[in-house]
């Protein structure tokens, strides 16, 4: 086993995560971790998550392999007894806005988020102007930092002795990067890149909320048997969820259509009252 730093590991993370390696990455991974539950969202991998899903590949491959193993793999080489030694790498990702550098002999940790200090750290975002879209999504995605870099604190106080919580280390290290880029991003632009699974989240149902309002405006019977329809599979999913011969996956995969389906009739509403 390849005895990689925390930090390490996410430099080489950062550094090899790439979207147009995933097919090669995703079948190296089959063969370190055949039976790893992230085998399952590799295999519904999407345009919003494939990203993320590339760094927490390459994150979780580093406890077995080395990253010359992973660059070998790309090439079509695969050699298990060749894949014992380890590359030392110089962590350089430390210098990302919101990082701070590695000390010796501990794991990088992000910085803290300066909670309630907002325009501080992004002082060129209107804050005060929670009434636009714009900014309450801002919003969202600050709590996101902070929350996220609370959690990332208290796992690393335990990966080392709970291993198996090192691959949601590496997924909320992403979510915490990418909520930080988003803020970047708009204070200089004024426009989100929408990365972060919130921001793409956030955009879909403001798109969605103003389709619905101006079939509202424009046809009122067809807004009523949309909201009718979604009622409706509302009730199915919860009827399909009270079986008892259901597969893991296909439990797994109700439950996120009923999630889904809550919240889209959560808008609804919000334009019914409008």
């Amino acid at each position: 086993m390849v005895n990689y730093s925390i930090a390490e590991r996410q430099a080489i993370k950062d550094r090899l995560a790439s979207e147009e390696h995933f097919d090669k990455d995703r079948e190296l991974f089959g063969r370190l971790f055949p039976h790893h539950p992230l085998n399952a969202e590799l295999a519904r991998v999407n345009r919003v998550n494939k990203a993320s899903l590339c760094r927490r590949m390459i994150y979780q491959m580093l406890q077995k392999v080395d990253e010359a193993a992973i660059l070998e793999s790309r090439k079509g080489v695969y050699e298990h007894e060749t894949l014992t030694g380890r590359i030392r790498v110089v962590d350089e990702t430390m210098h990302a806005p919101g990082y701070e550098r590695e000390t010796t002999g501990t794991p990088a940790v992000p910085a803290a988020p300066k909670k309630n200090l907002k325009a501080e750290e992004f002082p060129r975002i209107d804050w005060t102007n929670n009434q636009s879209e714009d900014i309450q999504l801002a919003i969202l995605l600050y709590d996101e930092r902070v929350n996220t870099w609370q959690k990332l604190c208290a796992l690393r106080a335990e990966v080392d002795q709970y291993p198996e919580k090192a691959l949601a280390i590496a997924d909320l290290d992403d979510r915490n990067r990418l909520a930080h880029k988003e803020l970047e991003v708009f204070q200089d632009t004024g426009i989100f890149p929408c990365k972060h699974p919130l921001a793409v989240q956030f955009m879909a149902d403001r798109k969605k909320l103003s389709e619905w309002r101006a079939l509202k405006a424009k046809d009122p019977q067809a807004f009523m048997k949309q909201v009718s329809n979604l009622q409706h599979n509302i009730t199915r999913y919860r009827s399909q969820l009270k079986k008892d011969k259901l597969s893991e996956e296909r439990r797994a995969a109700i439950e996120r259509n009923l999630a889904n389906s809550e919240r889209l009739h959560e808008l609804m509403q919000k334009v019914i009252k409008e």
